[in-house]
C-alpha cells in the first residue's frame, strides 16, 4: 500500500530557478528508498516537500488518503508531530542538554507520561549500548555517538516515516555503517524510510533507489 503519492511536483525558487520538474513518485508502507543525486539536483528539496517543511510547490501530495498540500499549517504541523521523524547532516543537538533530555524532548509533546518517556528513552539507549551515557552532554561525545542520539530523538515517538538528510555525510565508514545499521533495524520494525544521499555504499542498503538529476526523477 501507498503511504505516500507524489503527483506532478515542481517548485520553483523565483521566477527562473525551477528546482523539481514534473516529480511523480509512490512510496509504499514500509520501504526503505534512497533518494540520490548531485549538490542542486533538488533531493534535499524534496525531502523537505515530503517533510511538510516547505508547502511553496505546485502538484499534489497524498499521504494515505489525506491531501497534505491543502492542510492548513496547525494540521501540518500536528502532522509532522505524529507520523514524521528527521534527522539532517548536520548535529542539532541541544548542547546545554543531556543525552536523556535531548531524547526525551520531543515525547514531552505527545501523550507520554513522564514515566512511559523514562522507559522509551532507557530502551532506545539500550538498543544502541548507550545507557551509561544518558547523563552526558553532547560535547562530551564523538561526532558519530551525537548522529546516533539524533536519530534515537527523531524515532521516539515511532513515527512511521523517518526522513534522512545525508545523515553519514560528516562520519567516517565505522560510524556510518553503524547508522545504517540502526535504519535497517527500524525498518525491519516497520517503519518508512527514505534517505538522501550521494553515497553509493549508503543507497545499496535501501531496498529501492532513485536518482534525481537536474530537478527531473531519471530513467
Amino acid at each position: 500500500m501507498s503511504l505516500i503519492t507524489l503527483k506532478q511536483v515542481n517548485k520553483h525558487y523565483g521566477e527562473n530557478k525551477h528546482i523539481l520538474k514534473d516529480i511523480s513518485i509512490n512510496i509504499e508502507e514500509g520501504e526503505m528508498l534512497a533518494i540520490m543525486g548531485k549538490s542542486g539536483s533538488g533531493k534535499s528539496t524534496l525531502l523537505n516537500i515530503l517533510g511538510g517543511l516547505d508547502g511553496n510547490y505546485t502538484g499534489k501530495y497524498r499521504y494515505e488518503n489525506e491531501e497534505i498540500n491543502t492542510y492548513n499549517k496547525n494540521k501540518l504541523t500536528k502532522h509532522r508531530r505524529d507520523n514524521i521523524g528527521f534527522v539532517v547532516q548536520s548535529l542539532c543537538l541541544v548542547n546545554d542538554m543531556t543525552v536523556y533530555d535531548n531524547i526525551e524532548m520531543p515525547l514531552k509533546y505527545s501523550s507520554y507520561s513522564r514515566q512511559e518517556r523514562k522507559k522509551r528513552v532507557y530502551e532506545l539507549l539500550d538498543e544502541i549500548e548507550m545507557g551509561d551515557r544518558k547523563d552526558n552532554y553532547p560535547h562530551e561525545l564523538s561526532i558519530g555517538q551525537c548522529q546516533q542520539i539524533a536519530v534515537l530523538r527523531a524515532v521516539a515517538c515511532k513515527p512511521r516515516l523517518l526522513l534522512a538528510d545525508e545523515p553519514t555525510g560528516a562520519l567516517d565508514s565505522v560510524t556510518s555503517r553503524n547508522i545504517i545499521k540502526m535504519f535497517e533495524q527500524m525498518n525491519k520494525q516497520g517503519m518508512t524510510i527514505v534517505i538522501v544521499t550521494h553515497d553509493t555504499d549508503i543507497a545499496a542498503c535501501c531496498k529501492r533507489m532513485i536518482r534525481i538529476v537536474d530537478g527531473i526523477i531519471e530513467g
